[in-house]
This record gives structure tokens, C-alpha cells and sequence, in this order.
């Protein structure tokens, strides 16, 4: 249950990944600052992809987003993606590859990253609202870390500066690879970065990171399909309903950390054995300016 290598190469980790993901049996969990759009218009289905295959390479994008669309048939308890509202919602250019260059280049054809997972897990989702599995805890969640006046001063992309959602855990039922790795084009082949996997539940870590994506979903923007741009997304909640869903999520982390959590006593334990050499802490991060500047005892 210790923590592994998930993987030694950006190809490895896209491989290991889309395996699990496409063999899904309970759920999938995905928490990560944006998820890469593909080489195809979301909700076209005679789209003309943008990648070359030529050397044998296929947007690898396409083959993640076509193994979050083969989960979302495998009937599963629970499908759950949480990104940057910001970063989601951002129109980009499709994915274009081929053997001799690999990124994004310019084109008229361009989509968000909330548009393209929403388009692969929209039915499965549909068949989950009302059912007992559910809890309101399935579906694509949008998190927002800047708010609507931040984002007027410091249009995206610089309101990043700012602050941005940037936890990179990947939840395929009870195993958790913890990363700092996007999960798009780049991340998936040439930029290396780590990979550690927690299997058989990694002694409770699994389901912590598991019940912090519900926590921070729960405070997020849950997406339902429709065209969302900067407008419309800060119209989703007023100024009072941001104050009050912070305030319940500042509650919400500080019940998470310190009343109950094995992982968290464990993390304090002063009797812990001396041959425990690291502990995974959760990658949550925002400005000062978040929680109006308050000082929050997390760890």
C-alpha cells in the first residue's frame, strides 16, 4: 500500500492511467488544474481530427478523453472531475501533433476543457442524478479561486497569478497517484515530472483524497453541459452565496484536518515510528485573499 512509481515516463503514466481509467470498477476521481481538449470539437461527432498519426503517434489527449468515455458506460458508483474554473472555462486551440512537432498550434476550431470532458461523461452523469450511488458527489465540478472583481483587473490568463486549483490527484477506485503532472498532450508525452501510486486503499490515503475532492466539490461550480464564459460563470453565485460557500468550506477543511481523520493523527502522532520518512500532504493552494486573509491552522 506504500507509495511506487505509477510510472518512469510521460507515455507510461498516459498508458497506466487510460488503462485504469478504461477498466474502471467502482470509480473515478480525478482532481487536476485543467484536462486537455483534444484534436475534436466537444458534442461534433463527425469532427475531423486535428492530429497527425503519421509515425504512428495519436493525440494522446484523445486516447485520455476516449477512456473517460469508455468508464462512463461501465455504469460505475461514482465519476467525479474537478478542475480550475478558470483555466476550464478558457478557450483553446485543438490538439495538433505529428512526428516532427508536438503542441498546440493556432486554428479556428477551438473548445474549453470543460466542454471536452463534459461531452464524454454527459450520459453517464445523466443516468446518476437521483440515484442512491450519487450523493451529489458525481459529475464534473468546476473549483474558483480568484473572484468575478480579481478576474475583471487580471483577465485570464493573469488572474492565474493570482491563485489557481492545483491539486494533481488521480483516483481510480483504490488506487491513488498522487502527481504533478496536467493531464494534456505535454504531460502525457515528453514533460516528465512524478508519479507515486498508492494501491489496496495506501493505508487510508486513498479515501482521504477521496473525501477532500468531495469537499472541494461540494464548494465548487457543478457544470452541467452548458457554454459557460467569464460572464456567466461569476453570475452562477452572488457575492453573499461566494461568502457563505467559503465560509462552509473553510469549516468543512478544518473538521477534515482535525476532528477524526486517522491520516491526520498519524501526521501528529509523536509515538509514529522513526522509519516513516515522508507523509502526503494535500496540494491545496490559494492566495491570502481567499479566505479574506484570515490565518487557517491547516497543515
Amino acid at each position: 500500500s506504500g507509495g511506487r512509481a505509477a510510472a518512469t515516463s510521460p507515455s507510461d503514466f498516459h498508458s497506466h492511467l487510460c488503462s485504469r481509467i478504461r477498466n474502471a470498477q467502482e470509480r473515478v476521481v480525478l482532481a487536476s488544474l485543467y484536462i486537455g481538449v483534444g484534436s475534436k470539437v466537444a458534442n461534433t461527432v463527425s469532427a475531423t481530427s486535428m492530429c497527425s498519426e503519421e509515425g504512428g503517434h495519436k493525440c494522446r489527449e484523445d486516447e485520455f478523453l476516449d477512456a473517460l468515455s469508455a468508464a462512463s458506460g461501465r455504469n460505475l458508483k461514482k465519476i467525479q472531475v474537478v478542475l480550475d474554473a478558470n483555466r476550464a472555462t478558457r478557450k483553446v486551440p485543438l490538439t495538433k501533433t505529428s512526428n516532427s512537432k508536438l503542441g498546440r498550434e493556432e486554428t479556428s476550431l477551438r473548445t474549453n476543457s470543460a466542454d471536452a470532458v463534459y461531452s464524454r461523461l454527459g450520459p453517464h452523469l445523466a443516468k446518476l442524478e437521483g440515484s442512491l450511488d450519487d450523493n451529489g458527489n458525481s459529475g464534473l465540478f468546476l473549483f474558483p479561486v480568484n473572484d468575478k472583481r480579481l478576474s475583471t483587473i487580471l483577465p485570464s490568463p493573469l488572474d492565474e497569478v493570482a491563485g489557481v486549483f492545483h491539486i494533481k490527484a488521480y483516483i481510480i477506485d483504490d488506487e491513488l497517484i498522487l502527481s504533478g503532472a496536467n493531464l494534456s498532450e505535454e504531460y502525457f508525452s515528453n514533460r516528465v515530472d512524478r508519479y507515486i501510486s498508492f494501491v489496496h486503499g495506501g493505508g487510508g490515503l486513498v479515501e482521504f483524497y477521496a473525501d477532500l475532492c468531495d469537499i472541494l466539490s461540494s464548494y465548487s461550480i457543478k457544470y452541467d453541459g452548458q457554454t459557460v464564459n467569464d460572464a456567466t460563470l461569476f453570475s452562477m453565485f452572488s457575492t453573499k452565496d461566494e461568502e457563505d460557500r467559503k465560509r462552509t468550506l473553510e469549516q468543512s477543511l478544518k473538521q477534515f484536518f482535525y476532528e477524526g481523520n486517522k491520516i491526520m493523527d498519524h501526521v501528529y502522532d509523536r509515538t509514529a515510528p522513526n522509519n516513516v520518512v515522508a507523509h502526503a500532504i494535500p496540494t491545496f493552494q490559494v492566495s491570502n485573499r481567499f479566505f479574506r486573509g484570515r490565518s487557517l491552522p491547516f497543515p
